[in-house]
């Protein structure tokens, strides 16, 4: 009785160390997958967050661009604006001059006749 008790822990350890020998390779094939999945998402994530950063670049190179439009005509409209007002005064100063030296010749011709 004793050997057939033998025999069977015998078998039984047999049985246990395959059945631990499937659960190891069952649980490294299944880790294995799950490593593949996780790397194949982390791929695919780290491509959408590249795309999305370089989304936000181009639509933040699109509004500096269109800012420095916009400040290139608001400058471009505020120097004419002074050229304009400064154009009109020295026209303005001309013809005060031209004003001034007719008054002075008049003043004068009547002054010497």
């Amino acid at each position: 009785m004793v050997i057939v008790m033998s025999m069977s822990l015998q078998a039984h350890d047999e049985e246990i160390t395959n059945h631990r020998a499937a659960f190891e390779q069952r649980a490294t094939e299944i880790e294995q997958k799950y490593e593949r999945k996780m790397r194949a998402l982390r791929d695919e994530l780290d491509l959408r967050r590249k795309t999305e950063l370089h989304e936000v670049e181009e639509r933040k190179n699109a509004q500096i661009n269109t800012l420095m439009r916009n400040h290139e005509k608001a400058f471009s409209d505020i120097k004419n604006y002074y050229n304009d007002i400064t154009l009109n005064n020295l026209a303005l100063i001309n013809t005060l001059k031209v004003a001034v030296c007719t008054e002075m010749l008049v003043e004068h011709c009547v002054i010497h006749f």
